[in-house]
């Protein structure tokens, strides 16, 4: 019943709103070049995509990252870019979006966005996610800020912790995409590390 009720996402850029093959983000009509070369949003924000990521997110609901882990594993696999490195498992890094420690570990007890993106690996039988970032800011819950609040509130919150080979393509997962702030910033900290790779998010729902 789960799987009839949700609706998939248009395919759309990330950050400008505009129709976009394969949810690649156009870089041709943005004012300032973006560092995320993309991101995959699977469904829309519709009641009970919310109460699912509400569950898992905040009432300890952690069984529920093995139903959307499958669903994220479909949509890579469905990929017309991101399927041909995994078909040749070359130069694919699979990561996850970082939590602060005090989240992580006495707020909520686990980064939700990491249980997603292993129980993603699992159902395409690949190693672990690595963990590529570490959030080194306690930052405010983004709810309710503007995109420009957003981005203010991310400004340097991430360092790179594990070196990432030229010509990578790193994919980010997590549970929620709204302005596309975050997945801007850890492409933005990456690329500051390592110019010469691609930076894709891929996100359960897309809020606002």
């Amino acid at each position: 019943d789960c799987k009839k009720s949700l609706h998939p996402h248009p395919e759309i850029c990330p950050l400008t709103h505009k129709n976009s093959p394969w949810y690649a983000v156009r870089q041709d009509i943005l004012t300032q070049s973006s560092p995320l070369d993309g991101c995959i949003v699977l469904f829309r924000f519709e009641p009970l995509i919310k109460k699912l990521i509400t569950q898992l997110k905040y009432y300890h609901r952690s069984h529920i990252s093995n139903f959307l882990g499958q669903r994220l594993a479909l949509a890579l696999e469905s990929h017309e870019i991101l399927r041909k490195l995994l078909i040749t498992n070359s130069k694919l890094i699979i990561s996850y979006v970082p939590s602060h420690r005090i989240r992580h570990h006495i707020t909520k007890g686990y980064n939700q966005s990491q249980l997603l993106a292993q129980s993603m690996t699992q159902q395409l039988l690949l190693p672990n996610p690595t963990p590529l970032l570490k959030k080194i800011k306690h930052t405010h819950s983004q709810v309710g800020m503007k995109r420009e609040e957003r981005k203010n509130n991310l400004s340097d919150a991430f360092r790179l912790i594990t070196p990432i080979p030229s010509g990578s393509t790193v994919l980010i997962i997590d549970d929620v995409l709204a302005s596309g702030a975050t997945m801007t910033e850890l492409a933005k900290t990456i690329k500051q590390s390592q110019p010469d790779c691609q930076i894709w998010g891929l996100c359960v729902a897309r809020h606002g």
